[in-house]
């Protein structure tokens, strides 16, 4: 890379320009994989190229330049060129590519919209997708990261209804990877930044993410009686009441239907679960959906063991990385003595598998297993022998 691009614009604050290394190759397959099914039918446009950018950043570190390029190419479309990060992407995939005619035209670009007026937005906006790229990388170090950015930015813009739903989600997510949820201090911002959210923004995407998150926080709050929370109005409704004021703005919304459903059978209302689940699977197929029908099929105990069967396969079938499907179909399987199934699944399971915190979560779930299996104790045994930290400098 030539001298004059360096002082350019690799001072910019960029995920391009991070120095992010060493993350194994089957973390990157995997949050690629949540992001093609995410991807599909987004209707935000905000949203929609923060993820395409992420999308086409895991693209680059797995030296996929040309399904790279494609990806920056798409968010350049939708922002008419003015995408900071894409623009510095796509300059750094097509000298990947070499020989590529375009890369001149691409440098020009990112020079004009670096001398014009506008340069501090898109600066700002780069840093923005930054911090969005840390908070999906997942772990402590990078979550700190994230929120550090975010609680900057909303220091200049108070009321970016995304960004307080970027920060209430970092927030949330870093409360939920604790290992032992004692990060209290991420909960009850998370509870603030998304309450926020549902009580003031108009878009409805928006609110109904917000949602998804809260009422997980509800249970934990309804379970443990979480005092902090008890102020705030929608902690106050009955967990039946608030699934039907989300079902007012998702009825229409698989992903929202798929939550609520899960959230219903936890809540031992089995019947009706299955009923959101089916009509979440009509709006669109997804994986987690089809895991959390075969949860509730298997709650209901049918006696051929079919359906459960079926939907646990269909799940996995349309993610082979979804691992906790994977981990209850084991369960399934090995409670009904088929064990050369169950190995067959976690096989192939231990050959995807790549962080930490999954292994922790795949030991955990098979626990109740281990005195019923010989060969799986030897497996379980040989976990620590995998790669297993997402390493960054």
């Amino acid at each position: 890379m030539d001298q004059t691009h360096l002082e350019e614009w690799s001072t910019t604050e960029c995920i391009y320009n991070e120095r992010i290394n060493k993350i194994h190759n089957r973390t990157l397959l995997y949050l690629k994989g949540a992001l093609l099914q995410e991807i599909e039918g987004n209707t935000d446009t905000e949203e929609k190229i923060f993820k395409l950018n992420f999308l086409s950043w895991l693209e680059y570190k797995l030296n996929n330049f040309s399904a790279a390029k494609t990806r920056t190419d798409e968010v350049l479309r939708l922002t008419n060129s003015t995408n900071l990060t894409a623009l510095i992407g796509k300059v750094k995939i097509l000298y990947k590519l070499k020989g590529n005619d375009n890369l001149e035209a691409t440098k020009k670009t990112l020079k004009e919209l670096l001398s014009e007026r506008l340069a501090e937005d898109a600066k700002i906006d780069s840093r923005a997708q930054l911090a969005y790229c840390y908070c999906r990388l997942g772990g402590a170090a990078f979550l700190k990261r994230s929120i550090s950015i975010f609680e900057d930015l909303l220091k200049r813009q108070p009321i970016n209804d995304y960004w307080n739903l970027s920060l209430g989600i970092a927030h949330y997510t870093a409360w939920t990877t604790s290992p032992s949820r004692r990060l209290k201090g991420h909960l009850n911002e998370a509870a603030k930044l998304l309450t926020g959210v549902i009580n003031t923004s108009n878009n409805s995407l928006f609110v109904r993410l917000a949602y998804r998150r809260m009422l997980s926080i509800k249970r934990y709050s309804d379970k443990y009686n979480t005092m902090m929370l008890a102020k705030k109005v929608i902690f106050q409704l009955p967990l039946r009441k608030l699934v039907d004021e989300i079902l007012k703005i998702g009825v229409d919304d698989a992903k929202t239907l798929s939550m609520l459903a899960e959230t219903l059978r936890a809540n031992c209302e089995v019947d009706r679960a299955i009923q959101l689940l089916q009509k979440s699977l009509k709006l669109k197929e997804m994986s987690k959906t089809y895991h959390f029908l075969g949860k509730c099929y298997e709650e209901k105990g049918y006696n051929n063991f079919e359906k459960p069967k079926e939907s646990y396969e269909k799940s996995i079938q349309l993610s082979e990385t979804n691992f906790t499907a994977i981990c209850d179909y084991d369960k399934f399987l090995m409670l009904r003595n088929l064990e050369e199934e169950c190995l067959t699944q976690f096989r192939k399971m231990t050959d995807t598998v790549s962080c930490a915190v999954t292994w922790q979560t795949i030991a955990a779930n098979f626990t109740i297993l281990e005195m019923k299996s010989a060969k799986l104790v030897l497996l379980l045994n040989n976990v620590g022998d995998r790669p297993g930290f997402l390493m960054f400098s």
